[in-house]
């Protein structure tokens, strides 16, 4: 990625993953719609409710997976198989762990969590079913995060697209038979994950043997792979804690919201998944400048970063306008899709007519956030979203009692150009004092150049391991 037009290379990286990402957030869609027509409102707002609780979980680990993923690439690149084999040891182990605490924590928590949300009656029951059984499925959901990480390292990002959409669309079919046909409810469309991730996990495991069998041989050697450990995770947890304090500020909403009603919180339900879908060709798009941040700050060309960062950010603003546009058009349609409950489907389309208008100030910030991840600044992409969020939370307290749901609509907005204006304000000490001093070797730049620098696969001792190259 240091050379060569710069947008093609992004666009090329970024593509594939935000084509699987779309047909995973057309399963949230799907399974939303089949949840509100075949189960009920109350049911549709329960999974509104345990959404934040399960992101937290599950965020968490993605976010140490992506640190596992860093260091893969570094290795990868350099063709240092024994370090990858450790590295990829150490993955293992982790994604272990963190499935054992994370349907521990999940099935024993779930109702305490709801609880603090101050959620109650019908709804609080539902949510708690559908966590505990949820959780049944968080280890092969673990175990193919894990596995997209350790392709995505390697440079393969079709592969682990590849992966990540298969399992999609197999849960829009499971849960298509476990809750339109069968009628298992709230339990079917929680066990679908569960069903269709444990085979996608499998499948992967096995067409993808010979290049992952050099990987996963157990190291004899325990104080490299504790060692590993302690690097990825230390590069990982940045990115855990942004996904937790996203899924803790939501929770938070669900507190604030919850008097106004299921009928509410199920319209809330509908606009949250359709955000994450508007939204994640951007989040890719920001990935993609992730990586190529860091490779032409490790080769010294700054320049590329501000051009690629200035027409990046152009070409996402002008699509998230066409994204806006669509959306405000098709409100009604996505609203009676979800649900036939006159209530919310006034409450959902007023919902996208208050804050798809603003879409682009989200759009922007994420893009820009992409710059500051491969720069290793990621405390303040982390510092951004803490802020917009105490930002936000008062704001929709507030308007909730002045105004009701319009009030709380429009904090969203708010939280939007509280979170936009300090990336702003951060982003001319990112372009040009960390830039110039990029190459020279700060402690944090270091740690750039140890996880996020040299992605190219062009190392010629792990010729099986990599076929395809970024």
């Amino acid at each position: 990625m240091t050379r060569g037009p710069v947008l093609r290379q992004i666009l090329a990286f970024s593509l594939p993953l935000a084509g699987a990402s779309m047909i995973n957030q057309i399963y949230q869609l799907v399974e939303g719609a089949l949840v509100g027509r075949y189960v009920g409102v109350t049911a549709l707002a329960a999974v509104g409710v345990s959404q934040p609780l399960f992101q937290l979980v599950h965020g968490a680990f993605l976010g140490i997976a992506a640190g596992f993923s860093l260091r893969v690439a570094k290795f990868a690149g350099a063709g240092r198989a024994q370090e990858l084999r450790t590295t990829a040891t150490a993955l293992v182990l982790a994604t272990i762990v963190c499935s054992v605490l994370g349907v521990g924590g999940m099935a024993t928590l779930a109702e305490s969590a709801v609880g603090v949300m101050g959620v109650e009656g019908e709804v609080a029951q539902d949510c708690v079913t559908f966590l505990r059984a949820v959780s049944i499925g968080l280890p092969s959901m673990f175990g193919t995060a894990a596995l997209a990480a350790l392709l995505r390292g390697l440079g393969d990002s079709r592969d682990a697209a590849l992966l990540s959409g298969g399992a999609t669309l197999g849960n829009i079919a499971i849960c298509w038979l476990f809750v339109g046909m069968l009628d298992l409810g709230l339990i079917g469309a929680a066990l679908t994950s569960a069903v269709v991730h444990s085979s996608a996990l499998l499948c992967g495991l096995v067409l993808l043997r010979r290049r992952l069998l050099p990987l996963l041989t157990l190291s004899s050697m325990r104080e490299p792979v504790a060692r590993e450990l302690r690097t990825a995770m230390g590069i990982g947890l940045p990115i855990s804690c942004q996904y937790i304090a996203l899924a803790v500020g939501v929770m938070v909403v669900v507190w604030i919201v919850y008097p106004l009603g299921p009928s509410f919180i199920a319209a809330m339900t509908v606009v949250g998944r359709l955000e994450i879908f508007a939204s994640l060709i951007f989040l890719e798009m920001s990935a993609g400048l992730a990586v190529f941040t860091a490779q032409n700050l490790g080769a010294g060309r700054q320049d590329r970063v501000r051009r690629a960062l200035g027409r990046l950010t152009a070409l996402t603003g002008g699509l998230a306008l066409v994204v806006s546009a669509v959306v405000l058009i098709s409100a009604s349609p996505i609203a009676a899709l979800f649900t036939d409950d006159t209530a919310v489907r006034e409450l959902t389309t007023r919902y996208i007519h208050v804050t798809y208008p603003f879409f682009i100030l989200y759009v922007a910030t994420v893009v820009i956030h992409g710059c500051f991840n491969g720069a290793a600044r990621t405390s303040v992409p982390l510092a951004c979203t803490v802020i917009s969020f105490l930002a936000l939370l008062p704001f929709a307290f507030l308007l909730r009692d002045v105004m009701g749901a319009i009030g709380v609509m429009w904090s969203v907005v708010f939280g939007w150009s509280v979170g936009l204006a300090c990336t702003a304000l951060a982003t001319p000490w990112l372009l040009w004092p960390s830039l110039q001093s990029g190459s020279k070797g700060t402690q944090k730049d270091s740690i750039a150049s140890e996880g996020m620098v040299n992605l190219t696969l062009s190392g010629t001792e792990l010729p099986s391991i990599s076929r395809r190259r970024t």
